[in-house]
């Protein structure tokens, strides 16, 4: 399965880390902004040279949630201050494309609870869900 990563930015690193898991099971991950590439811009988004490399992150963001099956949202408790967002607008357009949805963490707002979003309170739980068959998983 082809799945696209969304989380803050901050946590580009962490998520690398789930991608290297899910990939070793023969998954894709198509997020490219994981390796750290897509710089954070800071306040000044309107200028110029901002305004180029954000439009570049938004198209190379769009190709790879487009091509993925699945969208993974990795949440934020609601006291956490964490609050641009285009994490919710990436699991928006999944929601409205028709990819399959998992959170995991706190469902921050009202459409984390649509019935076909399956959530996780860790990614370990989504790991056993997705990648050990059923039968290790019980026997554990």
């Amino acid at each position: 399965m082809k799945f696209y990563l969304a989380a803050r930015y901050s946590r580009h690193e962490e998520l690398r880390g789930y991608a290297d898991q899910l990939e070793h099971h023969g998954h894709v991950v198509t997020s490219r902004w994981i390796s750290g590439e897509h710089e954070a811009l800071d306040s000044e988004l309107l200028s110029p040279i901002n305004r180029r490399l954000a439009q570049k992150f938004f198209e190379d963001d769009m190709q790879d949630l487009l091509v993925a099956d699945a969208l993974i949202a990795f949440t934020e408790p609601a006291d956490s201050g964490f609050s641009r967002g285009g994490r919710h607008v990436e699991f928006g357009i999944a929601l409205a494309a028709g990819l399959r949805l998992f959170v995991v963490g706190p469902r921050e707002n009202l459409f984390y609870l649509a019935s076909r979003v399956r959530h996780y309170w860790t990614f370990e739980e989504l790991y056993l869900d997705l990648c050990i068959p059923r039968d290790v998983a019980v026997a554990r």
